[in-house]
Parts: structure tokens; C-alpha cells; sequence
């Protein structure tokens, strides 16, 4: 009978069929891993190939096994066509690619460690534009919290920053943070969380950690706290008291700070080498460098080999703040500051083991 491997041919007035050459190709549907031939006896047999099948899906691979058609996710990373830099996910999807952290500012991976002013701005560098609303950090000191976090303790906790929220620019691939929250003579490291995501929702594609981290220096205003030098005073704190609320524009109730300095406090009555000062100011500004609201304390009683101060001021606006002591002893060119005396190190200084913390602060709390 006639068909694709065989057609009727008469000769000389005598008809019959002839065969297609073994081997013959007939034509059949592209990519179903098969092909069909002619036998020479005019009969259509079929045999695999490798007539691929394409699914028109960038992240599959397509195969053909044993005559059957397959379809084999691309690898995790796979570049493909999509919104925004996108890459395959490893399970046949075309999706964003994930963000990366580019750079860090302050330089937070060198050998030393880079110094930089406390109040330098963090500026984050990514490589894709980020969503805005992903990217912030935590308020106040404590456990870490935030897509940007930063520490000077490998992160069992975090500092606060004064801004939250950062600016954006350069198409939102780079956020600045204002801060005036890091203290001085500090190493700090930086996180970046994949809670941080980019502007099509694709998140970080692994967390950034500092690998060595950066130094803070004192910025203009003269704190020595942590600095070894010889100016920062052995000890000092707030004695009492720890906390203070009250009405706006009423007078605070008396503060007491002590200092000890060795060779200059044991002596009973004031050293006029000394001088006082208590202060206040918006609870995430850093006291050492910004602008805070100062006053005189005046000499109260010798306190074992401690000097003891004495001040009262005026309370502000309605509102959250904290108050600190600082000491000078070169004229107020240079101040030791000054936290409660609460675990775990009971104040600031020189001494072994003391320093200088924002949570420490005295908290004031006005009301109307």
C-alpha cells in the first residue's frame, strides 16, 4: 500500500510500488526526541534523536533521554531575561537577583582597623536599588534589631543610631545614615540583614558582617573617654539619681556625681583642678560631641577618697532625655564622661574594666 516510505509507479504499462532508499527522513513534529525513516522495504520505522524539545523557559534545560522529551531546572544563578537583574532560582523560575552589600563606609575590613571620626555617616553601597522601607536600624542601644546593625561587641548587643531611616541616592543604591550615636576611642562592625531586600522584593542574597570592623577617634568637643590618656579621670560616675521625672520648667531635684583621681581627690575638701559640669540632652544623641545643654556643679562633700558634685537645672519641653556628668582637669579642655553607677562596671574612667555606655545614662522623663 502506498504511504510515506512507498508510492505507486508504473512502467512500460505494468504498475507496482516502489520503495523509499533505507534511510529516508520523513518529516515529523520538531523536538519530540524521535525521527522517522524509511526501512528500504517501504515500511516507517522510528529511532531517538536528539531533536531537542525547547520549552521557551530560560531556566530549564532541555533533553531529550531514551526518545523522551525532558525539561531539567538550570542551575541556581543561571542568568535570564526578567525585571531588574534576574537570575534562575534552580527550580525552573526566572527570578530578581538577589542584592549584594558592595561597600562599606566607614572602610570596615582593614588591617588595622581604619579610625574614623564617631560621627562619621554609615554609608551602605548596594548593588541593586534597595526598597526603601527595608532598610533601617534599631533606636536605642540593646539587642540587635534592624536590616543595618552596629556594634562594639560582635553583636550580643547593638548601639542605637540617631537616624532610623536612612537617605537614599543613586537610583536608591546607596543609604546614608546621620549618626551621632557612637561613642569615641571604639571598634564598631557592621550587619546587614537579608530583612534588607531590593526594589522587586528580593532579599539579601547573605547577610554582610564586618570582618574586622573600625575605630572611632573623638570628634571636636574634647571627651578622652577610653583613650588612655592621661587626662581622663581614674573614676567617675552619677551617684544619684539614677533616673529623674518631672514637669516641664521645673527644677530638677539636686544631681550628685563623684570623681576619683589619684594624687588630687583623697585629700579631704574640693581640688580646684577639677571642674564639674552636669548636662542633658535628647536621649539618641551621643553627649561627648553633640550639642547638650550644661551646667556648673559646685563642690558637695568628700566622699571617702572621692570628690562628690552637686548640680540642679532647669527641665526642658515635654519629652525623653538622658543627663550625664563630666569631669575636667585642664580647664575643660578636655571631659571624662560620666554614666550611673549600675552593673556591670558601676561608672566611667581609666580604671580597669570601666567605660563609658549610652545605655547607662541617666534617663530624665518630662511631662506637661
Amino acid at each position: 500500500m502506498p504511504g510515506p516510505c512507498a508510492f505507486s509507479e508504473c512502467t512500460n504499462g505494468l504498475c507496482g510500488l516502489s520503495y523509499a532508499p533505507f534511510q529516508t527522513v520523513i518529516p515529523d513534529p520538531v523536538g519530540n526526541c524521535q525521527r522517522l525513516i524509511c526501512d528500504g522495504m517501504g515500511n516507517v520505522i522510528q529511532e531517538n534523536a536528539n531533536d531537542v524539545p525547547n520549552d521557551g523557559n530560560q531556566c530549564t534545560v532541555d533533553f531529550c533521554a531514551g526518545g523522551v522529551p525532558g525539561h531539567a531546572p538550570a542551575p541556581l544563578g543561571s542568568p535570564c531575561s526578567g525585571p531588574s537583574a534576574s537570575i534562575c532560582d534552580g527550580a525552573g523560575n526566572c527570578t530578581p537577583a538577589p542584592p549584594t552589600v558592595a561597600s562599606v563606609a566607614p572602610f570596615d575590613n582593614g588591617m588595622p582597623p581604619a579610625s574614623v571620626l564617631a560621627n562619621a555617616s554609615i554609608v551602605l553601597t548596594f548593588s541593586a536599588a534597595m526598597d526603601p522601607s527595608t532598610l533601617f536600624a534599631q533606636s536605642a542601644p540593646g539587642p540587635c534589631s534592624g536590616s543595618l546593625q552596629v556594634s562594639p561587641n560582635d553583636f550580643t548587643s547593638c548601639v542605637g543610631l540617631s537616624s532610623v531611616a536612612p537617605s537614599l541616592s543613586a537610583g536608591n543604591t546607596i543609604a546614608t545614615w546621620v549618626q551621632r550615636s557612637l561613642l569615641v576611642n571604639r571598634l564598631y562592625k557592621v550587619r546587614v540583614t537579608t530583612a534588607a531586600r531590593s526594589a522587586v522584593g528580593a532579599p539579601l542574597a547573605t547577610p554582610y558582617t564586618s570582618s574586622t570592623g573600625f575605630n572611632t577617634v573623638a570628634p571636636p568637643g574634647g571627651a578622652v573617654n577610653e583613650s588612655n590618656s592621661p587626662l581622663e579621670a581614674d573614676y567617675c560616675t552619677i551617684q544619684f539619681p539614677p533616673s529623674i521625672t518631672g514637669s516641664g520648667g521645673s527644677t530638677s531635684p539636686p544631681v550628685f556625681g563623684q570623681i576619683y583621681e589619684a594624687g588630687l581627690t583623697e585629700a579631704p575638701g574640693q581640688n580646684f583642678n577639677i571642674i564639674a559640669q552636669l548636662g542633658f540632652g535628647a536621649a539618641n544623641f551621643n553627649p561627648q560631641y553633640q550639642p547638650w545643654t550644661w551646667v556648673s556643679a559646685t563642690y558637695n562633700v568628700q566622699a571617702g577618697n572621692n570628690d562628690e558634685y552637686q548640680a540642679t537645672f532647669t527641665l526642658p519641653n515635654p519629652g525623653t532625655y538622658r543627663y550625664v556628668y563630666r569631669f575636667s582637669r585642664d580647664g575643660g579642655v578636655t571631659w571624662t564622661y560620666c554614666d550611673n553607677n549600675v552593673p556591670p562596671d558601676f561608672g566611667a574612667g581609666s580604671n580597669a574594666g570601666l567605660t563609658f555606655d549610652l545605655e547607662n545614662m541617666g534617663v530624665l522623663t518630662v511631662t506637661p
